[in-house]
């Protein structure tokens, strides 16, 4: 069986934030690439610091403000301040962006890394626990 190590969560958002706190968890490699200047800005402020904690102590990297360009073989390149960066030797990874579907990243990024995992409104437009338990589906198979 095939287990990501290093893994991209693109989206910084409350789905993205939770998958990449599960995936800490389970002592994987992970960087959330977000467009907006923080992470997990929509979640709830009572909850919102202890997220951010376990996400520190687990060395979840963030890049913020930042948007992904292409998902190449093993590698990620995306966009930050007009500077073009790419994180490299990445094995798996986790679209949650936005609340309409982009299936055409998912496409693109199929058969250029081991695994892809397209989860939430990433899929299709619906309710937060039922994104929340496809989040946590996906993070459990990693």
């Amino acid at each position: 069986d095939f287990s990501p190590a290093n893994i991209v969560v693109v989206g910084g958002g409350e789905l993205g934030a939770e998958i990449a706190d599960l995936l800490g968890e389970a002592n994987k490699s992970v960087t959330v690439i977000a467009s907006t200047d923080d992470i997990a800005l929509d979640v709830n402020t009572m909850l919102r610091p202890g997220l951010l904690s376990r996400l520190a102590i687990n060395g979840v990297k963030t890049i913020s403000g930042a948007r992904v360009t292409a998902i190449e073989e093993n590698a990620v390149v995306y966009q930050k301040e007009g500077q073009e960066a790419t994180i490299q030797n990445v094995d798996g990874v986790v679209l949650a962006v936005g609340v309409k579907p982009v299936k055409q990243l998912a496409q693109d990024a199929k058969g250029k890394v081991a695994e892809v995992y397209v989860i939430g409104d990433a899929v299709e437009q619906r309710k937060a626990l039922d994104a929340i338990a496809e989040g946590a589906a996906a993070g459990r198979q990693m």
